[in-house]
């Protein structure tokens, strides 16, 4: 139980991380990684990334993610992702 939850924050730090180069490199936000800021880009930058974290992970967001205030962000995101991860297992 405690080796399993130790690989959920594994897992989850490494998307945060994701999350964050992606936005350096695509977007070229640059937001401080400690504090999980929420994620502010234009509607069409919103899709690119959505589809972007769906290609790398090979997941799919639904209507329900992204009416969620969460989904915008980091932290919020990278749960989401974490959570279809695991419900493929």
């Amino acid at each position: 139980m405690i080796k399993e939850k130790i690989k959920n924050i594994d897992l989850k730090d490494k998307i945060v991380g994701d999350i964050f180069d992606i936005l350096d490199a695509k977007f070229n936000i640059h937001l401080d990684r400690a504090s999980r800021n929420d994620i502010r880009l234009v509607s069409r930058d919103m899709v690119y990334l959505v589809y972007l974290l769906e290609q790398k992970y090979g997941i799919t967001f639904n209507d329900s993610d992204m009416d969620d205030t969460a989904f915008y962000t980091v932290n919020g995101i990278s749960d989401i992702i974490c959570d279809r991860l695991y419900s493929d297992l």
